[in-house]
């Protein structure tokens, strides 16, 4: 334990900031042809705690892990029962989802450990003795990848509807949500159905855990889709194909 301490990162700085140089998809060919080429992220300032809208939070939270504001800090009593877990081969859920995913996507995806869950819960125990809970939900929406090449919340709201986070609705701050997720990466522009399925799966949550009543919640589902248009340019990310395999590289290396 002792050892994986030592090995922890910083904390201050993520490890997987954003991809700097364009990825490239060949096909399996002799030679193999190149089918496309994904553009480097796109990014915008990160929103500030106490400019984050709460209904992003919220939506969050409703998604991710209702429990999350009522969790405590996790403890070394916590991390011993994973250290047991991890002997005896046994399941141990002790870290709350959002704060794991936080870590997954900024430290710890693409990297190996010999023992990667304690090694998540060492850091995640770390992160919640540092980080208050605000912190930490902010610093994941600000990180989140929602498809298109968008990381963050700013750059996604701006990518989506053409607004500020600050003026999304309901209805749009979910649709994000739901596109970040969502384990089956919606394509919005080509697959709206799927996309407005995880919208409205995430509003239904939000009403289940009080942050909606029945009013703003049909409101919300009766909000029309509408996305605003992608720029012309020759590097085009409306495909697919390309975006479903870009999320599942960012889900499984990081953002880096």
């Amino acid at each position: 334990y002792v050892g994986i301490l030592n090995d922890l990162p910083k904390l201050d700085i993520p490890i997987n900031s954003g991809r700097s140089a364009p990825i490239r998809i060949y096909d399996s060919g002799h030679p193999a042809t190149l089918l496309a080429e994904l553009a480097g992220p796109i990014t915008a300032d990160p929103v500030p705690a106490q400019d984050m809208p709460e209904v992003l939070r919220q939506a969050l939270i409703a998604a991710e892990d209702e429990a999350f504001p009522l969790r405590g800090t996790m403890s070394i009593g916590s991390l011993a029962r994973i250290l047991r877990a991890e002997i005896w081969g046994e399941a141990a859920q002790t870290v709350s989802p959002i704060t794991l995913g936080f870590i997954h996507e900024n430290y710890v995806a693409g990297r190996t450990h010999p023992r990667p869950r304690l090694y998540e819960a060492a850091l995640a125990y770390r992160l919640e003795q540092s980080w208050s809970k605000e912190r930490i939900l902010t610093s994941y929406l600000n990180t989140l990848y929602f498809g298109e090449g968008c990381y963050g919340v700013a750059a996604a709201a701006q990518r989506y509807f053409g607004l500020r986070p600050a003026a999304l609705s309901t209805a749009q701050a979910a649709m994000l949500i739901g596109l970040a997720v969502s384990t089956d990466a919606p394509a919005p522009r080509t697959n709206p159905d799927a996309a407005v399925a995880a919208r409205n799966h995430v509003l239904n949550r939000m009403f289940q855990e009080g942050y909606l009543d029945g009013k703003a919640l049909q409101e919300a589902l009766a909000e029309p889709f509408e996305l605003n248009p992608v720029p012309t340019t020759p590097a085009s990310r409306s495909t697919t194909w390309t975006d479903f395999i870009e999320d599942q590289l960012v889900r499984r290396y990081g953002a880096a």
